[in-house]
């Protein structure tokens, strides 16, 4: 990658949160992104990124979802968040603007297999990002979901 390009893929006043149970993951990904300047919040499981989803729904404009954490797992959070996305669209709270588009979640995920991607998809997901991860790929899905 030259120099050039890493300038163009600038995500300043965009904002991510990371769901991700493993506290190493979740600084490599922060590494991995920080010439990026993408506003980056961690939820450490899926019970917290719900919460903090709850809280503000317009805040994130991405997710990266790891799939197997304890408790709530990537897919169950996922769901959670798709029906509250739907409970406000379907509801007429001054908070929340009902041209919202659902929020991008991307599975980031060691499985990536045909069924896996399927899964995701039929959760709600609406990408995949294999583990470990490919600066490149999740560049492109950034460039994909935020411009």
């Amino acid at each position: 990658m030259s120099r050039d390009e890493e300038i163009d893929d600038d995500f300043t006043g965009h904002r991510l949160l990371l769901v991700e149970d493993m506290k190493i993951n979740r600084e490599i990904v922060m590494m991995l992104l920080k010439s990026t300047h993408l506003e980056i919040e961690c939820a450490e499981n899926g019970l917290q990124a719900v919460e903090m989803f709850m809280q503000e729904p317009n805040r994130y404009e991405i997710i990266f979802m790891d799939i197997h954490m304890p408790g709530m797992n990537g897919y169950e959070t996922t769901r959670e968040i798709r029906q509250y996305e739907n409970k406000l669209k379907n509801a007429s709270f001054k908070f929340y603007d009902p041209n919202h588009k659902p929020v991008p979640i991307i599975a980031i995920t060691a499985n990536t297999t045909k069924e896996d991607n399927e899964k995701s998809e039929n959760t709600g997901m609406n990408d995949h990002i294999g583990k470990p991860l490919d600066y490149e790929l999740v560049i492109e899905k950034l460039r994909q979901y935020l411009c």
